[in-house]
């Protein structure tokens, strides 16, 4: 039995919630889609008490590809420098519960429970019925801020779910604004240019908190530039500012603060560039973290589905590319490969395709059991339109066996286009 008090609005609440009930609250909130906008999260977060207001504070990440894996460098470090730390990742790969992590382990389940059952209170409220219902990702954005305040966490690495500008974590004044990069996804929500996109995500620039970018295109570069500019923040660029000299498995990173040999644990050449914004964030925001904390803290820094290997002899990987940009980047470290594809709604499959068709000796198209997973026959007329040869599969599980049968010995099977069926595969290949 969970006895806890949500604040003084609401009188203390004596209830029973388990792990599997705050989950179904969860999905029960699924049909409602994305709605951005931050009225919502913050009538809900008053009648919480405001605990991103007097908790933790925050290092904010946002960008198309990249931000997870900044905000697990930035988390492990500051961990491994002695602070007691939080990060907010989306979307989640294996567990639900890896949105919301405290000292670099998701939170437990009945921590989960009890901050979920907080959230649905105060959004059972009278007060929150003009806003007709908060959705799934607002309702775990409040579960993280109760969290962190509740553990005594002193920074949060918060990853953005959608965009930024209008992004229900976009309602903290964090000590630096990080954008990785910019490319094209979501064009729905964030408009359909670059600049636009790029708008949206310098929308968690803050009036005078200092910014890091990776980004390097001119055109959503000078839109990150001027809200720099107009708001009067200090701006540090990958390829200015902060310089990555890279030498095999390690870097020498220079920022204004420092210069350091590191050496990424996550794989992938583009690793390094995430690695050295994690590093410029954490010196922008001034927090004392000595070098061989910084070192060690990326080199032990672990995030799921990420050029993931889970099963050798065939080699499987797990990798949520879901744009051009990853794709490219993914299909660069691995050279050649069996493509197992599958995306959700809202993507561009013939664009993705195209970035991997170059290294895959072989795809198979399937279908992912989420609803959040486009039909297979809209990712089987993009691939054919393309002229690309596949196999089309009712499910991720027979992709991933067919693609497995049909390997040699040395083959590589790569699992990628959403993050949302890699757990789908690990079970295939892994059991659990």
């Amino acid at each position: 039995m969970l006895v806890f008090v949500i604040g003084s609005n609401f009188r203390a609440i004596l209830a029973t919630v388990t792990y599997l009930q705050a989950c179904e609250y969860l999905r029960s909130l699924s049909g409602r889609g994305w709605r951005l906008g931050l009225d919502r999260i913050s009538a809900l977060l008053d009648l919480l008490e405001n605990p991103h207001l007097a908790g933790p504070r925050f290092l904010h990440v946002a960008g198309t590809n990249g931000k997870g894996s900044t905000c697990a460098f930035i988390e492990s470090v500051l961990r491994k420098a002695g602070f007691r730390t939080g990060a907010f990742y989306s979307p989640y790969v294996f567990d639900i519960r890896e949105r919301v992590q405290i000292g670099g382990r998701p939170i437990d389940e009945q921590t989960f429970a009890a901050v979920v059952a907080q959230v649905k209170t105060a959004a059972d409220s009278s007060k929150m019925e003009a806003f007709g219902g908060i959705t799934e990702f607002e309702a775990k954005t409040a579960a993280g801020f109760l969290a962190w305040k509740q553990s005594g966490c002193e920074y949060v690495a918060l990853e953005t779910g959608l965009g930024g500008r209008l992004d229900s974590t976009n309602v903290v004044d964090p000590l630096v604004s990080v954008i990785t990069e910019i490319d094209w996804d979501h064009q729905n929500h964030l408009g359909d240019t670059l600049a636009k996109i790029a708008f949206e995500k310098s929308g968690i620039i803050k009036p005078g908190r200092p910014v890091i970018t990776g980004v390097t295109d001119a055109e959503p570069l000078e839109v990150i530039k001027n809200s720099a500019r107009e708001r009067r923040c200090v701006l540090w660029r990958v390829g200015e500012e902060i310089c990555v000299e890279r030498a095999c498995a390690s870097a020498l990173v220079r920022t204004p603060k420092r210069k350091i040999v590191i050496e990424p644990s996550l794989l992938g050449r583009f690793q390094f560039k995430n690695a050295a914004m994690a590093l410029a964030a954490i010196d922008a925001a001034e927090i004392p973290v000595a070098d061989s904390d910084v070192q060690e803290g990326i080199k032990k820094a672990w995030l799921p589905g990420r050029l993931q290997i889970v099963h050798e002899n065939p080699k499987v990987v797990l990798d949520g590319a879901h744009n051009p940009q990853s794709a490219r980047e993914t299909a660069a470290a691995l050279g050649t490969y069996r493509l197992v594809y599958s995306c959700t709604r809202g993507h561009d499959p013939a664009a993705v395709l195209n970035e991997f068709r170059a290294g895959a000796i072989a795809v198979y198209l399937c279908q992912m059991s989420s609803d959040r997973g486009m039909p297979l026959s809209e990712i089987e007329a993009a691939a054919g339109a393309s002229g690309m040869k596949f196999e089309a599969h009712p499910s991720v599980e027979s992709a991933l066996h067919r693609a497995l049968e049909q390997s040699r010995p040395g083959d590589t099977v790569l699992v990628s286009g959403s993050f949302y069926h890699l757990g789908e595969a690990r079970r295939a290949v892994c059991g659990t």
